[in-house]
């Protein structure tokens, strides 16, 4: 929501994006000076790390996911007392968003009557700053619905492979219910690297929020040496080939079919494992992307 700031549009600030729909919305407000870029990862830092390391068995897994669940971190689950054709047509329209990839309908599908009602019976909905834009449709969609959205399509997700296949999850968030072993949180600099490298399938849900971009998990799975299975996001055929560099499933069904297939096939999950650490190592480095985006904020 900070992007809502009146200060975007300064003519000294550089801003770049790694979302193309959320360049596509804020490059007018500030023409020449907000660029779109993808993001990158530390690889001399992880490739040294993951070398003077001790592999034990401690992070193996044949299916990992890490991150939340948003199960605790989802303010929809605030709104109070809707009408029931109100509350009914918000939760159809996520339920089929949680199941498209590859475009968020959610701001569309919004009417300033709905808007105003969900408004009235959340208490403490998001009040912009002093300056800021005020753009309650995009808020409704991103803050609120978004976060839900990614809730629901996670907890469908880890059910129905952890019916079928081992799963380790690493998370704070509660999993009660969830045929998944809850490993608990794991530490960003000396334990995630270790589960991205030594899990076997590592998954990718993107949160809704993020509509065309990647998220930051995918590169740094990849910059692990790790084997990536991940939603379809517009962008990704941009950077990497599915199949080649990574695994992209588009649909649940889809996701269970390329689980059992890539944990049946450990010379190809290898290979492609292999390939996007290569890609990523020589192209989404931090050093890369600096020169990418220092050359960009001070071309004339």
């Amino acid at each position: 929501m900070e992007l809502y700031s009146h200060t975007i549009s300064n003519e000294w600030n550089r801003t770049f994006l790694f979302d193309m729909e959320q360049y596509q919305t804020f490059a007018p407000l500030n023409p020449n000076h907000i660029f779109h870029m993808p993001l990158a990862v530390n690889t001399n830092r992880l490739n040294k790390f993951l070398r003077e390391s001790d592999h034990s068995k401690r992070y193996t897994s044949e299916v990992s996911f890490v991150g939340s669940l948003y199960t605790e971190k989802c303010p929809y689950d605030r709104v109070k007392n809707l009408s029931p054709r109100t509350a009914g047509y918000l939760s159809g329209i996520m339920e089929a968003q949680s199941l498209i990839y590859g475009y968020y309908f959610i701001p569309e599908v919004l009417s300033d009557e709905l808007i105003e009602e969900f408004r009235s019976h959340l208490p403490g909905f998001y009040t912009p700053p002093e300056n800021f834009r005020v753009d309650l449709r995009m808020t409704m969609a991103l803050l609120y619905i978004g976060p839900k959205i990614t809730c629901m399509e996670r907890l469908r997700l880890l059910k129905k492979l952890g019916s079928q296949f081992p799963v380790d999850l690493y998370t704070g968030s509660d999993t009660t219910g969830l045929p998944v072993k809850n490993c608990g949180l794991a530490k960003s600099l000396t334990e995630m690297p270790l589960i991205f490298h030594d899990s076997k399938i590592n998954l990718n849900t993107t949160a809704k929020a993020i509509r065309s971009g990647l998220p930051l998990r995918i590169f740094d799975i990849m910059g692990c040496g790790g084997f990536v299975l991940t939603n379809h996001q517009n962008e990704l055929n941009n950077y990497f080939v599915p199949g080649e560099d990574l695994e992209v499933f588009t649909c649940d069904e889809d996701l269970i079919e390329k689980t059992q297939y890539y944990l049946a096939h450990d010379a190809q999950r290898r290979e492609i494992a292999h390939n996007g650490w290569e890609k990523v190592c020589a192209e989404h480095n931090y050093l890369v992307r600096l020169e990418q985006i220092l050359s960009l904020a001070f071309a004339k």
